[in-house]
């Protein structure tokens, strides 16, 4: 490197996370140690690990990657290299390369610890969370739910930890026990099956405005935090609407055209401060900076439930460590992709548990 004037790093890309192993620690550490102008291709090799490549600059492709910024990545230039825009902003299996591995010295909860708020009216739904959950990896669901659904929903699978509320709908004298029990989780997600009465709906506004967690919320939380949206600041949350459910989050109504969608979500989600990944034909996920399209699905997914599996997918993700912005850009992949795996050997009979079936193959299909 003595004789150089410039050092070009393209020696990984992204998603690294772990400590760098040999040769690759070496390398970076005498480049940073030169003296000369470093260049980094894409993002600066090491970044998300230890040790990282300091540049003076960073050539990145298309746009610039997740967590990069001028102290760790020097001056960023973008580089156009030829991908349509289309391409570029349709979420595909190259999310996987963002999905939390566990390590191989993991315990029984490092890996995600997901409490879900769900049921009472409806038993179903806590259990297609909590199998959506599973099937994205996490390693522990833990079900709170009103006391007249909670046998019924532990009788769905061995794999819940359930535990009984007060009364036959959520409620205020509740709340103490769901943050007791958010205190020992690694992300909360609560709506389904909540029902819409008024104290159910205070009561989650009440829980959401207290945990610390990352949160996924659907449903009957949608319609609870519709009327008082400031519960969400400073929150890192995902919520997971339809288009009506839209309208009870933020008021307005949603158009036909993707495009003209893809607009509103994104100020929507801008203005909320959180992520948004909007149900539909065609999925729309969009933290209100960065927007990206989903195409994975089918009509058979018009099926009560689908979207029941979808909240606990991202809550799964969400409890493992991934961001609110890549847990929902995987999740909806997922489910979509599960729910065409189901459609191939169910057709338009598929349910949702069939989809939270298919959930394992989809990772082992896409996680490298």
């Amino acid at each position: 490197m003595g004789e150089t004037d410039l050092i070009v790093d393209a020696l990984l890309g992204t998603g690294v996370t772990s400590p760098l192993r040999e040769p690759y620690a070496t390398l970076i550490r005498e480049m940073n140690a030169s003296g000369k102008p470093l260049l980094s291709v894409d993002v600066p090799s090491g970044l998300g690990a230890e040790p990282v490549v300091k540049p003076r600059v960073t050539a990145t492709m298309y746009d610039a990657k997740e967590g990069m910024t001028a102290e760790n990545s020097g001056t960023i230039r973008v580089v156009d290299i030829g991908i349509p825009a289309q391409v570029a902003r349709t979420i595909g299996p190259g999310e996987f390369l963002l999905y939390p591995r566990p390590k191989d010295e993991s315990h029984k909860g490092d890996n995600g610890s997901l409490l879900i708020v769900a049921g009472g009216p409806f038993t179903g739904a806590p259990a297609l969370v909590a199998m959506g959950a599973l099937g994205m990896g996490a390693d522990l669901v833990h079900i709170a739910t009103p006391a007249l659904a909670a046998p019924i929903v532990a009788g769905y699978s061995p794999n819940f930890i359930v535990h009984p509320l007060v009364g036959h709908r959520l409620l205020n004298e509740d709340v103490e026990m769901v943050l007791e029990l958010a205190a020992k989780a690694n992300a909360l997600a609560i709506g389904p099956g909540l029902g819409d009465s008024p104290g159910a709906l205070a009561s989650v506004r009440s829980i959401i405005k207290a945990v610390d967690l990352p949160i996924v919320f659907d449903a009957d939380a949608i319609r609870a935090v519709g009327q008082e949206t400031s519960v969400l600041a400073k929150k890192r949350a995902v919520a997971t609407p339809h288009a009506r459910e839209f309208t009870r989050l933020t008021g307005k109504t949603l158009p036909d055209s993707v495009d003209e969608r893809a607009k509103m979500v994104q100020e929507a989600a801008k203005a909320l401060g959180i992520t948004i990944l909007l149900k539909g034909h065609v999925d729309i996920v969009s933290d209100g900076v960065r927007t990206k399209f989903n195409h994975t699905g089918n009509a058979g997914m018009t099926v009560g439930g689908t979207g029941d599996v979808l909240c606990g997918a991202v809550g799964g993700l969400l409890s493992k460590g991934a961001s609110p912005f890549d847990a929902a850009r995987i999740a909806a992949f997922s489910n979509g992709y599960a729910g065409d795996l189901a459609f191939k050997v169910k057709s338009y009979g598929l349910t949702a548990t069939d989809v939270a079936d298919h959930l394992g193959r989809v990772l082992a299909e896409f996680v490298p």
